[in-house]
């Protein structure tokens, strides 16, 4: 099940909420008495939005965001797994199945999970939750382990990313046989989703 551990907040909520108390403070000098009281009703509706803004970011495996991957496309979350590196770029993974496998949409995909361009647009504060994310990493460990020597240059590693999930909304897995490639990420189109990174966290070793 996936957890919520994590908060996140928006530095542009909190420039919001200051204007409005300014303003609202003006306000109760320059209008009437109703108007003063209709004016703090409002402001305290948009204060009430930007503190629910503040929500908390699921916490995954890369296993659970692959298996609820419509729930979470398009959504910030923090994934737990096995980071590393190839000439087709970088990503998370988690041994789900066979081979390195899970089903997603009906079809078998390589379980993993690109890294595309970072986040932009917005500042966003991670409060890391350690003892979830060590839970989350426990997880993983009973199906998954580092394979590159601690001394490689390009070795894998425990990690944790924040980010926001994305996916095609229909998933065409790569066909071989007919050498069509799929319209996932990575080599061949054979990844199902990507995660366009925020924040990361590196377990100690």
């Amino acid at each position: 099940m996936a957890s919520d551990g994590v908060t996140r907040e928006k530095e542009l909520g909190k420039d919001v909420a200051q204007f409005l108390i300014t303003a609202s403070a003006w306000v109760s000098f320059a209008v009437p008495f109703d108007r003063v009281k209709r004016s703090i009703y409002l402001v305290g509706l948009v204060l009430s939005a930007v503190i629910a803004h503040a929500q908390q970011i699921p916490v995954l495996t890369v296993c659970e965001a692959l298996h609820e991957l419509q729930k979470y496309n398009g959504k910030l979350v923090i994934l737990v797994g096995r980071a590393f590196f190839t000439f087709d770029g970088t990503f998370i993974n988690e041994d789900c199945g066979p081979g390195g496998t899970t089903t997603v949409q009906g079809k078998q995909w390589l379980s993993m999970i690109a890294f595309g361009s970072p986040e932009t647009g917005g500042t966003v504060v991670v409060r890391w939750d350690h003892d979830l994310l060590s839970q989350k990493l426990n997880q993983v460990r009973q199906t998954t382990h580092l394979e590159s020597p601690s001394s490689s240059p390009l070795r894998d590693r425990w990690s944790a990313v924040c980010g926001r999930l994305e996916a095609p909304q229909k998933l065409r897995p790569p066909n071989r046989s007919k050498l069509r490639p799929g319209n996932g990420y990575g080599a061949n189109g054979s990844v199902p989703a990507r995660l366009h990174k925020v924040q990361d966290y590196d377990f100690p070793n």
